[in-house]
């Protein structure tokens, strides 16, 4: 069947819908045997079971590549999450070091001041020693 202009425009379903109507109408027309009509009707039952069948099929493959997009976006979490927590260890492991290196640098300065204090006091042990014996 020809589709005038308007038609064209029009979505799959309903074209089917418009073509359907239109056949019945010419089936139920006056003049036609009614066996050509079984035969019609039988056609037509056959046809939309085959459609039937194409949208099951249709249905499953999007239900497949559903499943498939779910599948891929649960290993794309997996993956993201593995990566935030190597990252967040890596940056724990980070900051005990530099609290490691700030550690052992305040001790060498604990340390150099412990020595400095410890020759401040001799020399004042010295000075003292001398004012005693003035």
């Amino acid at each position: 069947i020809e589709f005038h202009e308007p038609l064209q425009y029009l979505s799959e379903t309903a074209r089917e819908l418009v073509v359907k109507i239109v056949e019945d109408r010419l089936r139920n027309a006056p003049g036609v045997a009614d066996g050509e009509r079984r035969e019609d009707a039988e056609k037509e039952r056959e046809r939309e079971k085959q459609r039937q069948l194409e949208r099951e099929k249709e249905r499953e493959k999007d239900k497949e590549k559903d499943k498939e997009r779910d599948k891929e976006r649960a290993r794309q979490m997996a993956l993201q999450e593995e990566e935030d927590e190597e990252r967040e260890m890596k940056e724990k492991e980070r900051a005990k070091q530099r609290q490691q290196e700030k550690r052992e640098k305040d001790r060498k300065k604990d340390s150099d001041d412990s020595d400095s204090d410890s020759d401040d006091s001799e020399k004042k042990e010295k000075e003292k020693e001398k004012e005693k014996e003035k």
